[in-house]
């Protein structure tokens, strides 16, 4: 038996620092943290997300979170898995927190988190192997919480905020620890049912089974119109255009919304 976590065993609180996934994977480097080890600060200089492309934030206005977990029930091919855990953990945590808006909260592929077709959240996780199998991750995020104005924001996605869709002000300090808690709670409850977690993914997929525009990263004129059937643990795509069926990797496509 797992014992399960409640709360962290250290939570580090930084006002100010380059990014909360670079400051626990040094610390990673040169300690021995225990699983479950959470990052929080109120402002990162060099927030980052997939491709490079960086993440942006008001200082004191948005959740900043980055969480060590040790998935050994995973292997190196089935790192996807734990996109699908986290997007999963913070969809119920907005799901809870943003009922009016339940219906229209959706992952988009591989690792944004959008309301109404916007931005809420970005997930970056980082992984560290030993063989074949996951020693270490380090799952980050930035959630949009009180942040009402955006002037830089990447990937071409309309953001918006909890604030905004809530219609007031929330408690950062409180969603810290309720997304903390959740997630823990699905990490160790994944050990026992990873496919009851990839069945609530593709429900929250957005466009789930609905016809969308893929676009290829090589060749921006290149897009196709299809489905999207599956999703495997290495983060493919099961593409469907009506006519036949294919494997995309998020390398070569991208999912385009609106």
């Amino acid at each position: 038996m797992t014992n399960r976590l409640i709360r962290p065993p250290a939570l580090i609180y930084l006002p100010h620092i380059e990014s909360t996934n670079d400051f626990l994977s040094a610390l990673l480097a040169k300690s021995e943290p225990k699983p479950g080890t959470a990052i929080t600060a109120d402002f990162q200089a060099a927030g980052k997300g997939r491709f490079g492309k960086k993440w942006h934030s008001e200082p004191g206005m948005n959740l900043l979170l980055s969480v060590l977990l040790t998935p050994d029930f995973l292997k190196a091919r089935e790192v996807f898995f734990l996109n699908m855990l986290l997007s999963v953990t913070v969809c119920e945590v907005l799901q809870k927190k943003l009922p009016t808006h339940s219906d229209r909260i959706s992952v988009k592929w591989p690792n944004d988190i959008l309301v109404d077709d916007k931005k809420i959240c970005g997930l970056l996780i980082q992984n560290g192997f030993s063989g074949d199998k996951i020693q270490t991750s380090i799952a980050g995020l930035g959630l949009n919480v009180n942040q009402t104005q955006f002037e830089h924001f990447p990937g071409g996605l309309q953001p918006v905020s909890m604030s905004i869709l809530a219609g007031k002000n929330l408690e950062t300090r409180d969603l810290l620890f309720e997304v903390i808690q959740e997630l823990f709670q699905n990490f160790e409850d994944a050990r026992e049912n990873r496919e009851e977690f990839r069945t609530r993914y593709l429900s929250l997929l957005h466009g789930c089974h609905s016809v969308l525009q893929f676009q290829n990263r090589t060749d921006i004129n290149f897009k196709m119109l299809g489905k999207v059937v599956d999703i495997d643990d290495s983060g493919k795509a099961l593409f469907d255009d009506g006519n036949f069926r294919k494997w995309i990797s998020i390398d070569d496509w991208k999912m385009l919304v609106g």
